[in-house]
């Protein structure tokens, strides 16, 4: 039986609707939803040149801790994971911990590792952290393996890394970015995916001692990657994907959608929703009126725009609000322009001047070549607090791990959901 992880998303008495397989639609009018409490923060500092990936999870006593990755390029020997305190008294993030190094993690798993990738956390009901991280020892990201550590100290502290074995085709190609959720037992579920021999996503079914109890496919073929699940009661579970095939005959490329109705054990033929998807990473999350919320680059190229999404009685998705829109500027911009346009985006940042100034001149070196620039915000990860506010972080144009706290009202408070948290 699944239940909800307590700080992203609450189980919910419905069974999900049927899917819907269409090939192309016209995406609804906005809905009359209103976001409120809007406020945008830095979480890293300049100690990596390039950032990216990030995961975020609160915490039993009130307040955040955020992960992600950062160092001189992907890939890069030289990428550490890090984490931050978000502290809820003051607003603010404390400055970032080197938590994970290639070196370290060679030297608790006993095996060579080359590099280090993607992060996600959560919190379990005991109130242990557990931090799931990518590592290649040879190769690229087909070649990857995943990595458990966890802390009894809300991120004070970390116990030696553990390899966790995940296949056994030499315990290769298993990478994660999907929030973690609960079992009814405490057990974590863990969304997955492989790149080796194909593109396709997988469920863990993982023991807070890190052993992998079982291992469900999700998806298959060369297409699919990165599921994020949203757990709506005890038995029934929606994942959504990042699409990685060709366009459909429309010239689209969109989402991909797969559901379960046996906790797990089994899923759907997965089939394309209403949303583009550049092929990239989405995002997943639980409103307590709304149902299903989401966060999508919503576009069929590029990730010049991200935008917070609903999910409707039909059936379908609807546009509620743009954390970031570069559509007029959707092609390469000169560089003295894509500066102003930054300077301005990062004035509604809340930190230091001289911080902003840093952020742009960091953008300009990562996104620019030849007097040309590019916008770039992508890897959303949401999670709802245990207030009901929504806290998504995201990479933003390579260079910033940004923060934004908002709060989602319904202009129709009656919902057709009841809420059941102790499931």
């Amino acid at each position: 039986m699944l239940t909800p992880a307590p700080s992203h998303q609450f189980s919910v008495k419905h069974q999900d609707p049927p899917l819907d397989s269409s090939p192309t639609h016209t995406v609804p009018n906005v809905t009359p939803n209103v976001i409120s409490n809007l406020v945008s923060r830095v979480i890293n500092d300049d100690s990596a040149r390039l950032v990216h990936a990030p995961a975020i999870t609160q915490l039993n006593t009130g307040g955040l801790i955020a992960t992600w990755w950062g160092g001189s390029r992907e890939g890069g020997k030289d990428v550490k994971v890090y984490t931050s305190f978000f502290n809820p008294d003051s607003l603010t993030w404390d400055a970032p911990i080197a938590a994970l190094t290639a070196k370290n993690t060679q030297e608790q798993t006993l095996r060579y590792i080359r590099k280090l990738g993607n992060v996600v956390i959560t919190q379990d009901p005991e109130g242990t952290l557990h931090l799931f991280y990518v590592s290649v020892s040879f190769g690229g990201w087909a070649a990857s393996a995943i990595n458990w550590s966890t802390s009894f100290d809300e991120g004070q502290t970390w116990s030696a890394s553990k390899r966790l074995i995940t296949s056994p085709f030499l315990n290769l190609s298993t990478l994660v970015k999907g929030t973690p959720f609960f079992y009814a037992d405490g057990s974590i579920g863990l969304p997955v995916y492989h790149e080796f021999a194909g593109k396709f996503a997988e469920l863990l079914h993982v023991s807070t001692r890190g052993e992998v109890l079982t291992k469900t496919r999700m998806s298959k073929g060369k297409y699919s990657l990165q599921p994020v699940v949203h757990v709506s009661s005890p038995t029934n579970a929606l994942a959504l994907m990042r699409y990685a095939g060709p366009r459909d005959p429309y010239g689209n490329k969109k989402v991909l959608q797969t559901t379960t109705q046996d906790a797990g054990a089994h899923w759907s033929e997965p089939t394309f929703i209403n949303i583009k998807n550049p092929n990239s990473a989405v995002a997943l999350a639980h409103h307590n009126t709304l149902g299903k919320i989401g966060v999508f680059n919503d576009t069929n190229r590029d990730r010049y725009r991200l935008k917070l999404y609903q999910y409707n009685p039909d059936q379908r998705w609807s546009a509620v609000h743009s954390f970031e829109d570069k559509t007029p500027q959707a092609l390469k911009v000169p560089q003295n322009y894509y500066e102003k346009t930054l300077s301005y985006d990062v004035s509604q940042f809340i930190v230091s001047k001289e911080r902003k100034s840093r952020i742009v001149s960091r953008a300009i070196e990562n996104m620019c070549e030849n007097n040309q620039c590019e916008f770039q915000y992508d890897y959303p990860y949401l999670i709802q607090d245990k207030r009901g506010q929504y806290h998504l972080v995201y990479t933003w144009n390579k260079s910033a791990i940004k923060h934004i706290s908002f709060t989602l009202n319904s202009a129709n408070p009656a919902s057709t959901l009841t809420t059941d948290k102790n499931l």
